[in-house]
Order: structure tokens, then sequence, then C-alpha cells
């Protein structure tokens, strides 16, 4: 798929080789062009991204800075429109892996649990559409173009058990990120997860690891930098940092069983690395760090 800021199109292509150093696809043909839905009247400052699901069967595309999220049917290359079948009126679509659970983000701010298998809504979360106002974008008739995202959902995760979906969000009005998780069958908030400092905000999304008793985040402060926090799922407390120092890790982790796997951009081209963790060896740090902190408070008493 290509997007176009000049025709405002996104471009589904087959069988097509891409360079390496960009440009427009070689070979193969032209499936569909799909018009933007969402135009905010800018050149740019905004990106368009399509997903496909496991089975092809549907595309899957949002428009950033929270604009909004359409579903396709691959069979007709038409949005589909049924509520039954998906939920309308999107800001954006954060679903599973599997695409079997997803949280649909509503114009209004709420958000849903949707369950993709049977077509239903499972729950709502409560407490997102009562973040701060984002402001409106209006064109030269004062007629509303789109909402800017601000105080809203930045990424989520589901649980291994699929009892649980952990969300990332903020900056709220008091400039903190807001990570929480929530019982997916009752809507139920369960805990907020601390954050690092005072003005910390989500850069990125979020994993579950250690058989779902650690949640992995990255963040950004004004004051204390940036990193990649790991949190204790059950209590919401913070138990340190992942040390990505000198790398540019905005992509994902990955998790391959008991072994954490991040890429790690250095920013010149040629010195990108694989960076790996296992599960006892970041226990070990853990442990390490809160036996330093207990050996300090007592000598100070």
């Amino acid at each position: 798929m290509l997007h176009s800021f000049v025709t405002k199109t996104l471009t589904v292509y087959q069988g097509s080789v891409w360079p390496q150093n960009g440009g427009m696809p070689e070979g193969g043909k032209i499936i569909r062009v799909i018009p933007e839905f969402w135009q905010p009247p800018q050149y740019g400052g905004y990106w368009v991204n399509g997903e496909f699901s496991p089975d092809g069967h549907y595309l899957l595309v949002s428009w950033g800075q929270r604009i909004g999220a359409l579903l396709f049917d691959t069979t007709s290359w038409e949005p589909v429109t049924d509520r039954r079948l998906f939920p309308q009126n999107l800001k954006e679509y954060l679903h599973s892996p599997d695409w079997n659970l997803g949280i649909a983000v509503a114009d209004d701010g709420d958000a849903l649990v949707w369950d993709e298998q049977s077509h239903r809504i499972v729950s709502k979360l409560p407490g997102f559409g009562e973040l701060e106002a984002p402001p409106v974008i209006t064109d030269r008739d004062g007629h509303r173009v789109y909402t800017a995202g601000m105080g809203e959902i930045q990424s989520a995760a589901f649980s291994p058990d699929r009892t649980s979906v952990a969300i990332f969000g903020g900056p709220d009005d008091i400039f903190k990120l807001r990570l929480s998780i929530f019982d997916i069958q009752s809507g139920r908030k369960e805990r907020d997860l601390r954050p690092v400092a005072w003005t910390s905000y989500p850069s990125g999304g979020l994993v579950w690891w250690n058989d779902g008793h650690w949640i992995l985040a990255p963040y950004s402060s004004q004051f204390s930098g940036a990193g990649t926090g790991v949190w204790d799922s059950k209590t919401g407390r913070f138990l340190g940092n992942l040390d990505f120092f000198g790398c540019d890790a905005r992509v994902s982790p990955v998790i391959a069983g008991t072994t954490l796997l991040q890429t790690c951009f250095m920013g010149n081209g040629h010195d990108d690395k694989l960076l790996e963790w296992s599960v006892d060896g970041v226990r070990k740090q853990i442990e390490s760090a809160e036996s330093v902190v207990a050996s300090a408070q007592d000598s100070s008493q």
C-alpha cells in the first residue's frame, strides 16, 4: 500500500516489488485506489496507515492525528457501514495480533471492547471520554475538519489470557501518562500503573511479558529523559527500566517465549542492532536494585 499526500489516495498493489531505498513499487498491478475520507487542509502533517487482517478479508485504514478509522471488505473494497458488523464513527481501532479483540475508540471519546468473532460490544471502558477535550480544527467556513488528538488512548495490549487489557493514554490535564489495566468482561478498571515522573508521556506501544506478570511501555519525560519501563501488572508498581541508551527504539519490542527482542536504530544507517533480554536476567536486575534501595534505607535508620 502507498499513500499520497498529493492525490490524497491510498493505493493497494499486488505482486509488486518495493525498492529498498524507497520510491514507487515496481511491477505487479494496482488492486484498488481508495480516496481519503478525512482530508485535513494542510499538506502533510498527518499520515495514513493500512493493515490487512490475518485472513486478508479486511483492510483497516487509520488516519493519523486520531482523525478516524475505517474497515474495508476486500471482496468489494467498500467500507463496512453496518454497525452490527463493525463499530462506526471511530477515531481509532486498536486490535489484538489475531484480530479477535479490539479497542474501538469512538468519536465522543468512549472506548469499547469489541469482539470481532461474535460481532458484539463486550464492555465499555469508563473514563476516557472524560479526558481533556481536544481542540477542534475548522475550515474557512467554520465547518469542523477534524479533531486533533490530545489526552486520548495511544496504544492498547491484551493480556495473554484475554481477561484484561492495558491502555496507554495521555497526557491528561495535569500532564501525566495514564497507564491502566481494565477487566475485559466488565470494563472495570483494575488498577493504574504509577507514572515514572510527574510529567511523563506515552511514546509507543506496550506489551505484556513474563506470562502476563509484567507490562513494558515506552515513555518520555521533560525532566527525567525517556525509557522503556517495566511494571508489575498485579500491583501496578514500577519496577525499573530496560537500558536503551543511545538507541532510537521506535519499534515495539517482540516477545519470543521468555525472551524480549528490541530493534535498536543507532541513527547512522549501518550500526543498527538487535537487543535481547531474558525474564531471568531482568528479574535479577530488579532484585538487585531493590536490595540496594533496602540497604540504603536500613543504613539511614
